[in-house]
């Protein structure tokens, strides 16, 4: 398996993992004693913020070929994941842990936007340094 598999697939699960979350602490009872128990579109709602950098990594992650920006991409996805599960933790605590829900992928952004930007530098440098009549990598 090579690196750009790994990034797709690791960015992929987490993803679902992103989309699943919401869900089974609507199912747990989490958000029940504020109202928020029977909607489905809240919990939609939260996806569309905590699940939005994952789908940019995705995307670059499909596009980019290089290793070194495919190794940036998995690294931030990793580091993204673990941000996630951690605050999925802290949500426990009623009206905060929902706001911070709301804005896990907001406050990711000093993190995520260097990394995506570092790895489109890393991949339009790899093939702005190719020699005349070889291949570019990927």
């Amino acid at each position: 398996m090579n690196l750009r598999t790994a990034t797709i697939g690791t960015t992929t699960v987490m993803l679902i993992g992103t989309v699943v979350a919401p869900y089974i602490l609507l199912q747990v009872g989490v958000f029940q004693p504020h109202g928020f128990a029977e909607d489905i579109g809240f919990a939609t709602g939260l996806w569309m913020f905590s699940g939005s950098p994952l789908l940019v990594s995705l995307v670059l992650a499909l596009k980019l070929k290089y290793d070194p920006s495919t190794v940036v991409l998995l690294v931030s996805t990793i580091a993204y994941g673990a941000w996630y599960i951690m605050v999925c933790y802290a949500s426990f605590d009623g009206y905060l842990g929902i706001l911070v829900l709301y804005a896990v992928g907001i406050l990711s952004l000093p993190v995520m936007i260097p990394a995506w930007v570092s790895a489109g530098f890393m991949e339009w440098k790899a093939k702005s340094n190719t020699r005349p009549g070889t291949a570019a990598p990927g």
